[in-house]
């Protein structure tokens, strides 16, 4: 699991409660859920003129290839459109690329 910010959050209970300000509870935030999606570490994507990338291999090299974000965490990047399931990609693109 991978977690996110939220900030100026206001949690109403339903049905309410008796429980008033300054009371504290536990409680878990899911802001969505995507079953069978394909993601990737964040650090694994660079930036090329607004368009992310990342390194994937080929045979026995790496191929810069674009690719179409979805929702993107602190750590984790969901990839829409340019990666298969399966691929090997560079866990650090900006070293890898700074080495290039």
């Amino acid at each position: 699991e991978h977690s996110g910010s939220l900030t100026n959050a206001t949690i109403t209970p339903d049905p309410p409660c008796r429980y008033g300000t300054g009371s504290k509870a536990d409680f878990e935030v899911t802001a969505a859920k995507r079953p069978n999606v394909l993601r990737i570490p964040v650090s694994a994507l660079i930036d090329r003129n607004g368009e992310s990338h990342c390194f994937v291999r080929v045979g026995n090299a790496f191929q810069q290839r674009p690719v179409k974000l979805g929702m993107v965490l602190d750590q984790v990047a969901e990839i829409r459109t340019g990666l298969n399931e399966g691929d090997q990609v560079v866990l650090d693109a900006a070293a890898f690329n700074a080495n290039l």
